[in-house]
């Protein structure tokens, strides 16, 4: 996954976490709804791919809904089941091992459980289909660019949150950001 120059060396904030994090935290938003805020720690790494080797989040939705959110590109997670995707709600748990396990478990506070099977690595095929049929006018287009862009936007400011050690909204002033790629700022700055 990593052995393209560009993703070894990127010319963009954040490097691995900016690559790969920003599709996490679209799955996250899709659930969800927005992000307002983010409170963020890092471990600084001296690599070129990533400016941290971890970084930890805690977010708030604006649905009032509260969420943790970590990020380790400095390894490999070894332990089964992989600690994935868990959802803890009033009736029970949603659990994701991983994005390719084909399968949602579903556990419920009353002791029923269900497996929810799905197709793995159907997201960019989808996406295309349903850029199809907005062309030939059958179909909405379901994920635009500016959602494109607030998932990015999100990511820059967990990473202005790891650099500020401070809580960050963030807010839909969008036409105000300007996405710097400083190979010693690595971050988000606002005017």
């Amino acid at each position: 996954m990593w052995t393209k120059e560009w993703r070894q060396y990127p010319d963009f904030p954040g490097g691995a976490i900016t690559d790969t994090a920003v599709h996490d935290i679209a799955g996250l938003q899709h659930i969800f709804g927005a992000v307002t805020k983010v409170h963020a720690f890092g471990r600084p790494q001296d690599a070129a791919y990533s400016p941290y080797a971890v970084i930890n989040v805690n977010l708030q939705f604006e649905s009032g809904i509260t969420g943790q959110f970590s990020f380790f590109c400095a390894g490999k997670e070894m332990q089964r089941p992989l600690t994935g995707l868990r959802i803890f709600g009033t009736e029970g748990m949603i659990f994701l091992e991983e994005r390719d396990a084909g399968t949602i478990n579903l556990t419920f506070n009353d002791g029923r459980s269900e497996q929810v099977p799905y197709e793995v690595q159907k997201g960019f095929y989808n996406e295309l289909v349903n850029f199809h049929k907005s062309l030939t006018g059958t179909e909405q287009i379901s994920i635009t660019p500016e959602i494109e862009f607030g998932d990015l936007r999100v990511i820059m400011c967990i990473l202005r949150s790891v650099r500020e050690e401070n809580t960050i909204t963030v807010d839909d002033d969008m036409p105000n950001t300007i996405i710097t790629a400083d190979k010693y700022e690595q971050g988000l700055s606002l005017q």
